[in-house]
């Protein structure tokens, strides 16, 4: 597994609510979070890379 991170990472590197950010995994547009039982969960930092990177070459076309 490669290195994690938190959610409140991820609320500060898309400056989205908590809210947001669940919607679009609901939605499917969002990497799911690894859960750990309970209230701990975290995500691969290369899926959300990986997740920004398109998001970006989206805005370019």
């Amino acid at each position: 597994m490669g290195k994690t991170i938190k959610l409140s990472e991820i609320l500060e590197l898309t400056k989205v609510s908590k809210v947001t950010v669940y919607r679009w995994i609901k939605n499917g547009n969002f990497p799911r979070p690894i859960n750990f039982g309970g209230r701990s969960s975290v995500w691969l930092e290369s899926e959300v890379n990986d997740w920004l990177d398109q998001k970006i070459k989206q805005r370019h076309h």
